[in-house]
Formats: structure tokens, C-alpha cells, sequence
């Protein structure tokens, strides 16, 4: 069995790793620990003992969620593009007619503020 690649790198690299695979995986601690080869155990670990790290991981948190948020309105105006009834009815009932129709029109993009 070959050792794992993040006992192979500094602790703060695997850190900085995992921070950012948790984010780009919108927030998934299993899919961060897959992407890093960090355990979960190693994860929570550092959160109690590494007082930078939680301060780190708290504001990667808040990115997770807005790169998640973002991804989702994004593919619900792709949806609503693509004539989706149920979609353009959610859409227009969660952020009006005038909204769903910019979108139809392509002067939308994203369900985001400023989304153009």
C-alpha cells in the first residue's frame, strides 16, 4: 500500500488544499477530503486544534454557499430557457413576470443581483 499524498505535503498545503476543493465542491466535506486524500478525522481534527484553520474554513463556508447558490440560478435560467414550464412558473413566482421575461429575451443570466 503506498502512503497517502497528503502526508507527503506540509500540513498548511493540505490545509490550503482542502479549502479549496471544500469550495469548489460547493461545500461537501467528503468530496474535499476525496479531492485532497485529507480524512475527515484530519479535517475535524485541525478545526479544533488549529485555530487559523477554523478561522479559514468558517469564511470558506460562506464561498461554498455562494458558489452553490450561483451554480443552482444559473442552471434554473438554463432551465427556464429551454421553455421549461414548471421552471418559468417558479421563476416568475419567486421573482416576477418582468424578471422571467429578461430572461427569455437573454438579458439575464443569472437569478443573482445585477445578474447580466
Amino acid at each position: 500500500m503506498k502512503p497517502s499524498l497528503s502526508r507527503q505535503r506540509p500540513k498548511q498545503q493540505n490545509q490550503k488544499l482542502f479549502i479549496q476543493a471544500y469550495i469548489a465542491s460547493f461545500g461537501i466535506i467528503s468530496k474535499a477530503c476525496f479531492l485532497t486524500d485529507v480524512s475527515r478525522q484530519t479535517h475535524y481534527k485541525w478545526l479544533k486544534t488549529d485555530s487559523s484553520y477554523k478561522r479559514a474554513f468558517e469564511l470558506a463556508k460562506g464561498e461554498a454557499g455562494a458558489s452553490a447558490n450561483l451554480f443552482v440560478e444559473k442552471e434554473a435560467v438554463k432551465i427556464a430557457k429551454r421553455r421549461n414550464k414548471r421552471m418559468q412558473g417558479f421563476i416568475k413566482s419567486e421573482y416576477g413576470e418582468d424578471i422571467l421575461e429578461q430572461i427569455l429575451s437573454g438579458k439575464v443570466k443569472s437569478l443573482t443581483k445585477g445578474g447580466v
